[in-house]
């Protein structure tokens, strides 16, 4: 007579072995982890509205943002000139859909990696207002030697986008962080370390410098400036991101977290 005495009704396993208590059975049965999915894009109007604007941002960039009229000659100003406001937008624009697209990272439970979005989204308004800030010093300069600063409508796209860009970032990156859970494990609490802060310092810094290398190195090129453009763009986004890596890499070391850097 199969079966067993013990804590309860024994369990009958393969191979005549001995019975097992049913809590036992439960804990050491082969089960497929259930992973809760993210809806798709198109489900959830917020994350559309990140890729979405991204793109607009990055075709609006090489759009003429401003032209000077009244001195006998035509200077167009595009997202790629000056400081180049433009093209950074872009690049972060690019991460922040990167990040709001992720599922790895929408499922982390870093607190870092949780409020990325909100970083993100902050930045990005920032460089809105620091194009807007650039284009009106630009008609100030015009209008000193006489001539009349005329803004296109390529800019309002570009402000109205990156602005929708910041906002929606903004919120993700609040009702991430501000989650208590991610598919029922409870999340890092947001502790703020210096060896936290100056890696993140460190990490900006590589972007921000890679970034601006490979602009110069775009603009040293010597190409048009109709051609310029997609090269300068591409360039930042590199240098960006390998002064990222390696600035992140340098950062782990200094702060002596050798095992996370190899």
């Amino acid at each position: 007579m199969s079966g067993g005495t013990g804590y309860g009704q024994g369990v009958t396993t393969p191979h005549d072995e001995p019975t097992r208590d049913p809590a036992v059975a439960r804990l050491i049965e082969r089960r497929v982890a259930v992973v809760a999915s993210d809806p798709p894009l198109w489900r959830e109007p917020i994350r559309l509205a990140v890729i979405l604007s991204t793109a607009v941002v990055v075709v609006g960039t090489f759009l003429p943002w401003l032209h000077q009229e009244g001195i006998g000659q035509t200077v167009v100003l595009t997202g790629n000139s000056g400081y180049a406001d433009g093209t950074l937008l872009s690049i972060v624009a690019v991460a922040s859909s990167l990040v709001v697209a992720n599922r790895d990272v929408a499922r982390s439970r870093s607190w870092l990696l949780r409020w990325l979005p909100a970083i993100l989204g902050a930045v990005a308004l920032l460089f809105v207002l620091g194009a807007w800030r650039g284009m009106e010093n630009q008609i100030d300069i015009w209008r000193r030697f006489g001539a009349t600063g005329v803004y296109e409508p390529g800019f309002f796209v570009v402000v109205a986008a990156g602005t929708v860009l910041g906002v929606a970032d903004l919120v993700i990156g609040f009702r991430r962080g501000r989650a208590a859970t991610t598919d029922g494990v409870p999340n890092e609490p947001l502790r703020i370390r210096g060896s936290s802060v100056m890696g993140a310092l460190l990490t900006l810094m590589g972007v921000v410098g890679g970034a601006l290398a490979g602009s110069a190195v775009a603009l040293g090129l010597g190409l048009p400036p109709a051609a310029v453009g997609i090269p300068l763009v591409a360039l930042a986004v590199i240098g960006g991101a390998v002064g990222g890596v390696v600035a992140s890499r340098v950062a782990r070391i200094l702060t002596g977290d050798r095992a996370a850097s190899r």
